[in-house]
């Protein structure tokens, strides 16, 4: 029988599983015994250790916490000047200075969020982490706009497209960073 992933390679292993033949360089030894490296993912996922995720969410809560303070008090001490042109509709340069002043502290809350919950769980990827450093960075951008004391004035305004548009592109280099390939 040749293998499901290799047709040269020969083999008499099949997946535990799903029956599928997979030579020695694409099986995975489990406790469910030898499976093909598509059912090993699935099994691996459906197996979300609580404690862990309570870890993770615990520290990408008091990491987002600590980043939207920093980037409201950035906000409110440094953006005075370009928040006052992009409110009045300064156009094309106004919605770009808005656009950087989201982006670069989106950018920055997400690495260290990323970062602290990694570092603290022991875990350097995986879904969990991509999404509470997601949610970290929301949280951040929800307090830094309360404590900058604007989070009314630039709804449905130039600013609040730059702002998501800031948000997104931070969201996605989140998820590039940080998800878990599959083999």
């Amino acid at each position: 029988m040749k293998c499901a992933n290799h047709p040269d390679t020969m083999t008499g292993i099949t997946c535990s599983q799903c029956d599928k033949p997979i030579c020695p360089g694409c099986q995975v030894e489990t406790e469910a015994g030898i499976l093909c490296r598509q059912c090993d993912n699935k099994n691996w996922r459906s197996k979300i250790d609580q404690g862990k995720l309570l870890k993770i969410a615990a520290y990408g809560l008091g990491a987002a916490l600590v980043c939207g303070i920093l980037w409201g008090l950035l906000d409110t001490l440094i953006g005075v000047v370009p928040r006052t042109y992009i409110l009045k509709g300064v156009g094309f340069l106004g919605s770009l200075i808005g656009f950087i002043f989201t982006l670069v502290p989106a950018i920055g809350a997400s690495h260290a969020i990323g970062t602290v919950i990694s570092i603290r769980t022991g875990a350097e990827y995986g879904w969990q982490i991509v999404l509470f450093t997601s949610l970290g960075v929301l949280l951040s951008y929800a307090i830094a706009t309360l404590l900058a004391r604007y989070p009314f004035d630039h709804i449905h305004s130039i600013r609040f497209y730059a702002d998501l548009a800031a948000l997104a592109m931070s969201l996605l280099m989140t998820y590039k960073r940080l998800h878990w390939a599959e083999i």
